[in-house]
């Protein structure tokens, strides 16, 4: 029940779970996002692109540094 946005992914990057925050941030209301990278949704929600274009850059230096990341951002 946060008001926070939170996304868990798998190991390859796809989307296994996000919460309603999540959802309406990244306007995936009537997107089926189960499995996807945020690539993939990117190209679904076009007018969200540099927002999944970040996110992947995110996790890839997450990935790199080997060690689990914790990103907070103010979205207004």
């Amino acid at each position: 029940s946060t008001p926070d946005a939170v996304f868990l992914k798998d190991g390859q990057g796809r989307m296994m779970i996000i919460n309603e925050a999540g959802v309406k941030l990244f306007d995936l209301q009537h997107v089926n996002y189960y499995l996807k990278t945020d690539l993939d949704l990117a190209k679904e929600v076009p007018h969200r692109k540099e927002e999944f274009e970040y996110c992947t850059r995110s996790d890839e230096q997450a990935w790199q540094n080997g060690q689990l990341t914790r990103l907070e951002e103010v979205v207004k």
